[in-house]
């Protein structure tokens, strides 16, 4: 499935993040800083894997997503709350996004390549390039490539061979 989330989302999404994060960062210089972060991580987390969810990005479909959830938490238990890092999990999921989208893309442009039935591939599966009387159309004068098949003169232009000269 692919992602809802749009450009001024994403944007959002980072500056909800560094916000999140510039203020963990604040409170872990109180006294309650460490209580607050430990409450507050699960919730954040939980947050936003609903969110992404919702918007049309499974968080379970790379196991990567779910785990960088889970590395920010493990990050800040590790650093106790003073590195918190919820941006980088949104920059992580972006990426894949972004990605995803991009193969889901070329994906549909191949398929519409391979099922385009007027232009046909110069070369086959094996890359033999396959003679021109099977890559043209069962009609030579149908295609625009065919459309005249006489031989060039000398300097390049084709002339009316069997046509009466005009004065």
């Amino acid at each position: 499935m692919a992602s809802k989330i749009g450009k001024g989302e994403w944007i959002m999404l980072y500056s909800a993040s560094a916000g999140i994060d510039a203020f963990q960062f604040a409170i872990d210089f109180t006294g309650i800083g460490a209580a607050i972060n430990a409450f507050a991580d699960p919730v954040i987390g939980v947050l936003f894997l609903i969110y992404f969810q919702v918007r049309g990005v499974s968080m379970f479909s790379r196991l990567s997503r779910a785990a960088s959830l889970l590395g920010v938490m493990g990050l800040e238990e590790i650093t106790g709350g003073i590195a918190p890092a919820w941006i980088v999990d949104v920059w992580h999921i972006h990426r894949t996004v972004n990605k995803e989208d991009a193969e889901a893309e070329a994906t549909k442009v191949a398929e519409r390549q391979l099922a385009n039935e007027r232009y046909k591939p110069l070369y086959d599966e094996s890359g033999i390039r396959q003679p021109r009387d099977l890559m043209d159309n069962d009609d030579p004068g149908s295609s625009s490539r065919n459309a005249d098949l006489r031989p060039l003169v000398t300097d390049g232009i084709r002339r009316a061979s069997n046509s009466p000269q005009s004065s």
